[in-house]
């Protein structure tokens, strides 16, 4: 840590688990805060069925970091995950790094949007953000986006895709686990400010 301190980090980020009670007193104890505490949760494609049709709304794939629908991707993101910096920037960083997105729409706005990658060199994606507007839930609009990322790394060769979520969002739990992803681990973030 001390070689890092000084660098272009202005913080480090620990993942403790939560079974781990030991390691969690000792980050605690040299000065690290602790953050949100969040649930691990895993897919595993064998023996699951690929999904009946694909859900109740299309989804639309955003065709790069020019598509006239990122800034609304972006803005429904950064209200969903409290981003508060330049979102559409963020999300344009996420697509030059190999991340995809996709979303769905009405005729006037964003309704849903998720964001996705397959692992480079592994067998294994990550759904990493997954977002429904407010007014549009309880739609299937979530289940949509999952649907459709499930397919997307399955394509990609993926055998597993792994999330972390809030252990508080039950309804975004249930969608996933609907889907067939089961807990895997709960830990919590710790922060580390130089």
């Amino acid at each position: 840590m001390e070689r890092l301190a000084g660098r272009r980090f202005g913080f480090l980020r620990l993942c403790v688990s939560a079974a781990n009670p030991g390691l969690r007193e000792i980050v605690l104890n040299r000065g690290w805060v602790e953050g949100r505490e969040n649930q691990e949760m895993g897919w595993v494609a064998d023996g699951q069925p690929k999904a009946e049709g694909r859900g109740a709304w299309t989804v639309q794939r955003l065709t790069g970091r020019d598509d006239p629908r990122l800034p609304q991707l972006a803005t429904l993101l950064a209200d969903h995950f409290q981003w508060d910096d330049d979102c559409a920037g963020r999300l344009r960083e996420y697509l030059a790094e190999g991340y995809h997105a996709g979303y769905v729409h009405d005729d006037n706005a964003v309704l849903g949007a998720a964001v996705w990658l397959k692992v480079a060199d592994t067998d294994f994606g990550r759904l990493e953000y997954l977002a429904v507007a407010p007014e549009a839930r309880r739609r299937q609009i979530g289940t949509s986006l999952v649907r459709a990322t499930l397919d997307d790394l399955r394509s990609a060769g993926c055998s597993e895709v792994f999330l972390s979520m809030d252990p508080s969002a039950t309804a975004a739990r249930a969608v996933y686990v609907a889907q067939g992803f089961v807990p895997t681990l709960r830990y919590s973030t710790f922060e580390l400010s130089f």
